[in-house]
């Protein structure tokens, strides 16, 4: 049996250490993980993040089924808006309630939106990371990564 110690190694070994290139470049392989999808895949989620982000009204003039609808217009108009590029997404409920989710616990649950611009840039940022195909990550990066990269993968 393995002792608390060692399972607390394990653990904060899995979510510090970073992998090396070669071992990244092995689970995308198997994975079937493409450079230009990563890119469309964080083009979107970049584009849905500055939407929500530019066109929010603030707490101060919304309900929480307001703010509901407001992502689902965000959703709908960042797909349009890639519709009008002839990038045709389909509409996937996996993937709309993921970022749904993920926009409630970071954006509307923010107390604190006096700076629009720097949540805006730490989610886009910390999006760039995870969908990024030649950043360095830790194996708990990368599950994240695969998660959502699978889930991108039904739109198409």
């Amino acid at each position: 049996m393995m002792s608390n110690t060692r399972k607390t190694q394990e653990f904060l070994s899995y979510i510090r250490t970073p992998l090396s290139q070669s071992s990244l470049n092995v689970l995308y392989s198997a994975n079937n993980v493409k450079y230009e999808r990563c890119q469309l895949f964080s083009d979107f989620t970049q584009s849905l993040i500055a939407k929500i982000s530019d066109t929010y009204m603030g707490d101060e003039f919304t309900k929480p089924i307001q703010r509901m609808e407001h992502f689902k217009w965000c959703w709908d108009e960042n797909l349009e808006d890639f519709r009008n590029e002839n990038i045709n997404l389909k509409h996937s409920a996996e993937l709309f309630h993921y970022f749904q989710q993920f926009m409630v616990d970071s954006f509307y649950a923010s107390k604190d939106k006096t700076d629009m611009e720097v949540l805006k840039h730490k989610l886009t940022k910390l999006w760039k990371y995870i969908l990024s195909y030649t950043t360095n990550k830790t194996r708990s990066d990368v599950d994240t990564f695969l998660d959502v990269y699978k889930i991108f993968e039904k739109t198409l």
